[in-house]
C-alpha cells in the first residue's frame, strides 16, 4: 500500500513538472507565489519539485503535486502597483500631476531609464473616505526591477510632496457638543439599541 501511494505521488509530481516546464509557467530566476504564504525566488527545478528561496533566506522544497496555482511575478516584465493616500483637502489634480512628473523624470534618469518601460501605465483615484483620497498608479518595469524602482519612486515622491505642501491623509472625526439644557445623554444597551440614560434627580 505504501509503495502504491509513493508511486502515485511521484507520478503526479512528474506530470505536473512536465506541464510546468512545457508550458513555461516559470523558470529558475523567477519570483513566484504559490499561495498560502509560499513565495520566493526559484533557485532549482526538477521534474519532481521546485526549490524557492523566500524571506529570511529560507529555502523551501515544494513537490509539484502540491502546486495548484502559480503566480509568476517576473514573467517577461513586471509592474509597480503603487498607492498613496493624500489629505482630503488636497488639490487632487496637482497631486496626480506631481506623481506623473516624478515618474517621468525618474524614467529620464540614466540610472533608471533602462529599468522603467512605461513610467505612467495608469493613474487615477481608487478610493475616497474619511481618511483622505487614495490615488493608484502603475509603473511598468523590466522583470525583477519593480521593487527597486518602487523604493526610489517613493523616496522622490516624498521629497516632492514636501516641497509642494501635499500632505498625506490621516483619519478625521468631527465631534458635536449640544449645550442645550434639554439635552439627553444617549447610550447603548446590550442589544446595541439606543436608549436614554435615566435622568439624574436634583
Amino acid at each position: 500500500m505504501f509503495c502504491l501511494k509513493l508511486c502515485s505521488y511521484l507520478l503526479k509530481d512528474w506530470v505536473n513538472g512536465i506541464l510546468i516546464i512545457f508550458e513555461d509557467q516559470y523558470a529558475v530566476g523567477d519570483v513566484v507565489d504559490f499561495g498560502a504564504g509560499t513565495r520566493g525566488l526559484v533557485e532549482y527545478m526538477s521534474l519532481r519539485a521546485t526549490k524557492i528561496r523566500s524571506a529570511g533566506g529560507r529555502l523551501s522544497n515544494i513537490p509539484h503535486n502540491q502546486i495548484a496555482i502559480v503566480h509568476n511575478l517576473t514573467k517577461d516584465w513586471s509592474r509597480v502597483d503603487f498607492t498613496i493616500e493624500v489629505a482630503y483637502i488636497t488639490d487632487i489634480t496637482l497631486a496626480m500631476e506631481t506623481m506623473k512628473e516624478v515618474a517621468q523624470e525618474m524614467a529620464r534618469d540614466p540610472q533608471w531609464q533602462n529599468d522603467i518601460l512605461e513610467p505612467v501605465n495608469l493613474i487615477g483615484v481608487s478610493r475616497v473616505d474619511r481618511a483622505g483620497i487614495e490615488i493608484s498608479m502603475f509603473i511598468k518595469t523590466k522583470r525583477m526591477r519593480q521593487w527597486d524602482v518602487e523604493r526610489e519612486f517613493r523616496r522622490r515622491l516624498k521629497l516632492t510632496f514636501d516641497e509642494k505642501g501635499i500632505c498625506i491623509g490621516v483619519p478625521q472625526q468631527t465631534l458635536l457638543f449640544d449645550n442645550s439644557p434639554e439635552r439627553k445623554l444617549i447610550g447603548y444597551n446590550d442589544q446595541n439599541k439606543q436608549e436614554p440614560f435615566a435622568k439624574k434627580e436634583n
